[in-house]
């Protein structure tokens, strides 16, 4: 028993040891650093969703006032024209 506790001292003290134990340190930590990073949130999915329906809204709202206002054909006309040009 007093050998291997000897033995595990002298490791410990061992600056071969220490460095890959520092390196050890560098890898876990760099490890989560990357996951951390490369982890989609939910927030950003939820601003991106929030994004789309408020141009469709927006859209549709626009195309509701022109059914309103009777102007229908001449923003289907510059629709298509946009979509021709695209």
């Amino acid at each position: 028993m007093r050998l291997i506790l000897f033995e595990i001292k002298k490791l410990i003290k061992s600056t071969y040891f220490l460095f890959m134990l520092v390196i050890l340190a560098l890898f876990i930590c760099s490890y989560y650093i990357y996951h951390y990073m490369q982890t989609e949130r939910v927030d950003d999915i939820v601003a991106e969703a929030d994004f789309h329906i408020t141009n469709t809204k927006r859209g549709l709202d626009e195309l509701e006032a022109a059914i309103d206002a009777g102007k229908l054909k001449r923003i289907l006309t510059q629709r298509k024209l946009k979509l021709l040009i695209t």
